[in-house]
């Protein structure tokens, strides 16, 4: 598995597009707490499959194509792909 690590800064939603489109199974982590929301298009941030409570981590089970992620301050955020 090669993990996705992204350094987002600020405030705010970021998108982050995943690499492999339709495999079930995704884990994240990052330093401060963060929204998730698993977008069935990287393109359209309104395809959210699923919204995912604040937390530090977590993981889903749907195939999406990107992660809509929520921040509250500059943090770094790490993915990993169970089909990877």
């Amino acid at each position: 598995m090669r993990p996705i690590t992204k350094t987002l800064l600020g405030i705010g939603t970021h998108i982050i597009p995943l690499t492999t489109y339709g495999e079930v199974g995704v884990s994240y982590a990052s330093d401060v707490a963060t929204i998730v929301k698993p977008l069935a298009n990287k393109d359209i941030v309104t395809s959210v499959i699923a919204t995912i409570s604040s937390s530090t981590s977590g993981n889903f089970l749907y195939p999406a194509d990107a992660l809509l992620v929520t921040t509250t301050a500059n943090t770094v955020f790490t993915v990993i792909q169970y089909g990877d």
